[in-house]
């Protein structure tokens, strides 16, 4: 799948955040969470903008204000709440481990072949 890259921050942001910005301005109702490549920090798209560096607390605040919640059933928030719950728990776990080195991964897997 190719995803349309916008052309603003051409110059600061990678191709991650360029697809991000550029399918949530595509679509009003799209959101795009995004981990950086090189850092492992976490941005938020929504309707063109990208908020950024952001704390996995932040984002999920974030996406309980984009998803709002209250105007759903009360099941549905229940659902909604609890889903944000064990994301923000897997992405702070995930945040908080060591970053891997791809070169060594992608050697091994050349090794195996």
């Amino acid at each position: 799948m190719i995803l349309p890259l916008s052309r603003q921050g051409i110059s600061r942001y990678g191709t991650r955040h360029l697809a991000a910005l550029g399918i949530t301005e595509r679509f009003d109702r799209c959101i795009c969470v995004v981990v950086s490549e090189e850092s492992g920090t976490l941005s938020l798209a929504s309707q063109g903008r990208l908020e950024r560096p952001i704390t996995s607390s932040r984002l999920l605040d974030l996406l309980k204000e984009l998803l709002d919640p209250s105007n759903s059933s009360s099941s549905r928030t229940t659902s909604i709440n609890s889903s944000l719950k064990t994301s923000s728990s897997t992405i702070e776990a995930k945040v908080a481990q060591p970053r891997v080195n791809l070169e060594k991964i992608n050697d091994s897997k050349e090794s195996l072949n």
